[in-house]
């Protein structure tokens, strides 16, 4: 890879929090650590703002962070602002130049977008400070027709984070180069946790089998497939319990079902939790029976955490999980096929450790964060390559 000076302008406009900025907060931070220079444009006081803040003090002169606030995919009223910023770096760039810089930091500058919201301010942000332009496409479900036809007509690097992914943008009428870089995690974060505090809290015996769930219950995540599935082991009176993680709407409609189907002893409902690693320690099987996954990280920091997993073969999971491996695949939506994976597991100590090991390896081995970002650097080059080479031509 050249051995030269870029800034990475970031355009992430959500106020929440989820997976996609903790991967815009990763990739920041592993690039600030190989000395790249980093400008965020965020919503002010949002969660990716207070979270990154602290990078501004650790590396002054590397990191930058600036207001950018977007009601809709529509609203485009900071672009002048953005546009000034960009203006700044090709300005210091030409004194760079002047004093006989060997780089040039005003053509080695990326703008990358990480949420779909900023779409539009993206790709005008790109076509008029000519930057070359990187979007992260994180959902699997199809772009409509609109949508479609005016990305087909600006030029840019389209980035996925599965083959389903790229499948579903390649289905909706995407004609240009999709490239697919998997997200990533800080797998040996996950490696480490003691699990005993929380078995302790859930009154476990040593022989119960807990069986684990992380997301947020927002009618996808499809928490009502796996309570369907521990009626069906009560029913067969294989002792496990089920311990569910996070927050949402769906949450009083899944305690409900639970306290119906007489599980109010067998399943835990504990809220959000930051210390994730020691309720992964605590779990014997991870559950991810999503409706509709882009990638599946909650099952990637799971198989970090040495846990077999059991999804539904959707979206990208199908990527994540090795069926018969590292864990287990059943079709969307079939609960007796969740179930009977869930019971062949729970009855099986030698499988679920066999599965477990290699579960870890795999992560480790195709979803480290430092992986996602050396090929998101290579594809960085290659635009400002691209870019370079049709300025010299023109």
């Amino acid at each position: 890879m050249p051995d030269r000076e870029i800034t990475v302008v970031h355009v992430d406009t959500e106020k929440g929090w989820g997976g996609g900025q903790n991967q815009v907060l990763l990739l920041m931070q592993e690039l600030l650590s190989r000395g790249r220079r980093n400008i965020l444009l965020t919503s002010e006081n949002g969660e990716l703002w207070v979270r990154s803040f602290p990078l501004s003090k650790i590396h002054p002169a590397l990191f930058r962070i600036e207001s950018v606030t977007q009601a809709n995919q529509a609203d485009i009223r900071d672009f002048p602002c953005a546009l000034k910023v960009l203006k700044e770096i090709m300005d210091l760039s030409r004194g760079e130049l002047s004093k006989g810089s060997k780089t040039s930091r005003g053509r080695d500058v990326i703008i990358h977008l990480h949420s779909w919201r900023g779409i539009l301010f993206a790709l005008l942000l790109s076509k008029y400070s000519g930057y070359p332009l990187v979007v992260t496409r994180r959902i699997n479900r199809r772009l409509g027709s609109f949508s479609t036809l005016l990305l087909n007509r600006f030029r840019f690097r389209m980035v996925s984070i599965s083959e389903s992914v790229k499948k579903s943008l390649q289905e909706s009428g995407f004609q240009k180069k999709i490239s697919v870089v998997h997200s990533g995690i800080i797998t040996e974060n996950f490696s480490t946790g003691s699990g005993w505090l929380f078995r302790e809290m859930l009154g476990l015996r040593e022989e119960d089998i807990l069986i684990g769930h992380v997301g947020a219950f927002n009618g996808i995540k499809g928490q009502e497939y796996l309570m369907d599935a521990i009626s069906v082991l009560s029913e067969r009176d294989v002792r496990v319990k089920a311990a569910f993680v996070g927050e949402g709407n769906e949450l009083p409609a899944l305690k409900k079902r639970a306290e119906m189907r007489g599980l109010k002893q067998k399943v835990f409902f504990l809220g959000e939790q930051k210390n994730i690693k020691d309720f992964l320690a605590s779990v014997d099987i991870m559950a991810v029976p999503s409706l509709v996954e882009g990638l599946g990280i909650a099952a990637i920091e799971a198989m970090a955490a040495g846990i077999p997993v059991v999804a539904f073969k959707t979206g990208g999971l199908a990527e994540v999980v090795e069926d018969g491996v590292t864990g287990f695949l059943t079709p969307g939506g079939n609960v007796l096929a969740l179930a009977e994976r869930l019971m062949q597991l729970a009855g099986d100590e030698k499988l679920r450790t066999s599965m477990g090991e290699e579960a870890k390896k795999k992560a480790n081995r195709d979803f480290s964060y430092r992986k996602m970002v050396d090929a998101y650097e290579k594809i960085y080059y290659e635009e400002i390559a691209m870019m370079s080479q049709g300025e010299n031509n023109g």
